[in-house]
């Protein structure tokens, strides 16, 4: 019984895996950001010529990247639950010409 429900479990699996795809892409987009923000701010640091130059950058930095992340946190659960959505609809109807 198994053997005719593959084709529709298949066709419902790579359903799912598409939205994702956009997901993972959002995810490698932040990293780059992320990475090439701290690669900023190590370079600033390197000019620093004061204590005071120090906590000011350093606190200019914190609250950018509060505000960075906390946006990126709310863009990827966005993301995340409209990849969910998508994902739900493609499984229930795959389940259900397999086994309904």
């Amino acid at each position: 019984m198994a053997i005719p429900a593959t084709p529709h479990w298949s066709a419902s699996s790579s359903a799912c895996a598409t939205p994702w795809w956009s997901y993972n892409n959002k995810v490698l987009e932040f990293a780059q950001i992320n990475t090439e923000v701290a690669f900023g701010f190590a370079q600033k640091l390197s000019d620093v010529k004061s204590p005071s130059d120090f906590i000011e950058l350093s606190t200019e930095h914190s609250r950018k990247q509060f505000e960075t992340l906390t946006a990126q946190t709310k863009e990827l659960a966005a993301l995340a639950q409209k990849v969910t959505l998508a994902t739900a609809e493609p499984l229930r109807t795959g389940l259900t010409k397999a086994f309904g």
